[in-house]
């Protein structure tokens, strides 16, 4: 298998190759290192596979892999002093005499400047792994970023011609690739601060220009339940249900889920057809709390969802098989 991409120094120094490849083949050539990357979770997988399956905007970064380049200088005809990564930037190129890896330089021409910097950094690497290395669960190239995505291309097919952008950082040390891998999966899942779901609706659902109505009613991209929190979440905030500020803290986020919850349920339609029913609901809910300490106190969600849940099943809030002690239980 042959990946080809402009090959750089980035960032911390590391030498990296970076380019797009199908996704399947991504997937094939590389593997999850257990010591330190997280079980897949199964619903976080199927949300990427329902979000990879929609096809509509579909846009994510760089998966990131890391590559080493095994050479054995205790063999026979092994060439002394060579150095795999001052080889390879320097446009040598580099064969490994333990797997048969190979990494190709071609300098890219470029014209119209005279930059000589600009000239030399431009440099297409070619790695070359062979087909018998691809070993399932064993393949030479290890995920530090972009397992997730990569595993739905392990076992949906239709995943697997997705162009997809990829950088593969080159170690030439056993000791190195391990240590930095290590480090860079934790920088990039530690150091990042990601937005909040509530500071990803703002965006979404407050700006009724570049995402009209229309628009989130598309499963394919958002859904009726955005568009309901969108016509609902000014009827709940902290103003006009003082009740249910500590359990509405995210209120965009937790109308959408109990949208969701209630579609799902089949206890809505997809419509507004309910809007004026919903209101009246989060009315009586918001009475419920507001004549409850205990219930004010407690900022559990799943307990508010329940409430409405009811109040929208049966006209009641009353909640026949939940025992009142787990009700009032301000942290349940």
């Amino acid at each position: 298998m042959i990946l080809r991409g402009l090959m750089d120094q980035s960032l911390g120094g590391f030498v990296c190759i970076r380019g797009y490849a199908p996704m399947g083949e991504l997937a094939r050539v590389s593997h999850a290192d257990l010591d330190y990357q997280r079980d897949l979770i199964k619903t976080h997988r199927e949300t990427v596979i329902r979000f990879l399956r929609n096809r509509k905007n579909l846009f994510f970064p760089e998966v990131i892999l890391s590559c080493l380049l095994s050479y054995d200088f205790s063999k026979a005809r092994a060439v002394s002093g060579l150095q795999p990564l001052t080889d390879v930037l320097s446009g040598k190129g580099f064969k490994s005499n333990t797997n048969g890896m190979t990494v190709g330089i071609k300098r890219l021409p470029f014209r119209g400047t005279t930059d000589t910097r600009v000239a030399t950094a431009l440099q297409v690497a070619t790695l070359n792994v062979p087909d018998e290395l691809l070993i399932t669960s064993h393949s030479p190239l290890f995920r530090i970023d972009g397992n997730h995505r990569l595993s739905a291309a392990d076992t949906e097919s239709e995943f697997q011609d997705i162009v997809t952008p990829y950088c593969v950082i080159l170690f030439g040390d056993d000791l190195e690739d391990k240590r930095n891998s290590k480090t860079i999966f934790h920088n990039i899942n530690s150091k990042s601060i990601p937005l909040t779901s509530e500071e990803n609706l703002r965006i979404i659902l407050d700006d009724e220009i570049l995402f009209p109505d229309d628009a989130l009613k598309d499963d394919a991209t958002f859904g009726w339940a955005y568009l309901l929190a969108r016509k609902t979440k000014g009827s709940v905030e902290p103003a006009a249900v003082p009740a249910l500020k500590g359990v509405l803290t995210d209120r965009r986020a937790a109308l959408v889920d109990l949208f969701k919850l209630l579609i799902e349920k089949k206890a809505i339609t997809k419509s507004t057809h309910h809007l004026t029913e919903l209101q009246e609901c989060l009315t009586k809910v918001h009475a419920i709390y507001n004549n409850d300490n205990d219930l004010m106190a407690n900022h559990c969600v799943g307990l508010f969802h329940a409430f409405v849940y009811f109040c929208v099943t049966s006209g009641s809030v009353f909640l026949p098989s939940l025992p009142f002690a787990l009700v009032s239980d301000p942290d349940v």
